[in-house]
């Protein structure tokens, strides 16, 4: 299994929305090596923002973090959440289906 990646970021101020859904959609169009990119609302925190993020290998991780549409979003998450924190995990156990 490849790296993952959790991010809980929150709460975020009114502008955050279009800085989320502009990286997902760089994510999305520029990254082979992530595997899944997944934002979610907190449901018992609707202002809280939850990713979950897994990636071929540790080289993709690596490269996410150089590309300049994270960049972007972790510099402007700066600006628009109190509160940004990052674990990485080790998956291993799961299931995990690709097309």
């Amino acid at each position: 299994m490849g790296s993952a990646a959790s991010t809980s970021w929150g709460p975020p101020r009114p502008a955050s929305g279009p800085c989320v859904r502009q990286a997902a959609e760089a994510v999305l169009e520029h990254e082979a090596g992530t595997l899944v990119y997944a934002c979610s609302e907190v449901e018992a925190a609707p202002n809280q923002r939850l990713f979950f993020e897994l990636y071929a290998d540790r080289a993709a991780f690596d490269q996410h973090g150089r590309q300049p549409h994270v960049r972007h979003f972790l510099s402007e998450s700066k600006n628009n959440a109190e509160i940004t924190e990052i674990d990485r995990l080790r998956p291993y156990a799961g299931k995990y289906t690709f097309t």
